[in-house]
């Protein structure tokens, strides 16, 4: 994934920005996270919609309001996503990843998608 990003952006100008909205904005951000490992250039920002940042059951949390994202289906699409993997692998749940240095902007869609984030995030600010 990371040499298909990083091929066709031209020499000498500054990476790209990457957005993505709900898992994209997931995926987005576990892009940036891997190009840093690989030492790769970083995109210069990203825009990450509602990012679903966190596959694992831990970010399933409290009841929610809408009306067809239950548990459940948070649940079942994260095992379609993740399959046999680890959920708390940093490049499939970026919130277990070190996101320090990465240039971010968000717009949460949903006040429940940055507490599940935050929940993760806070033990790591302390």
């Amino acid at each position: 994934m990371s040499s298909t990003v990083s091929s066709p952006l031209p020499s000498g100008s500054g990476p790209a920005f990457v957005v993505g909205d709900s898992a994209g904005g997931g995926l987005a951000l576990s892009l940036m996270v891997r190009l840093r490992q690989l030492g790769e250039r970083s995109p210069r920002g990203a825009v990450l919609l509602s990012p679903w940042v966190n596959l694992s059951d831990a970010a399933v949390i409290g009841s929610h309001r809408d009306l067809w994202f239950s548990q459940e289906h948070l649940r079942g699409w994260a095992r379609y996503y993740v399959g046999a993997a680890d959920p708390r692998d940093p490049l499939l749940s970026p919130a277990y990843a070190d996101l320090s240095g990465l240039a971010l902007s968000g717009l949460p869609g949903t006040v429940h998608t940055m507490r599940a984030w935050a929940q993760k995030r806070a033990p790591d600010a302390a």
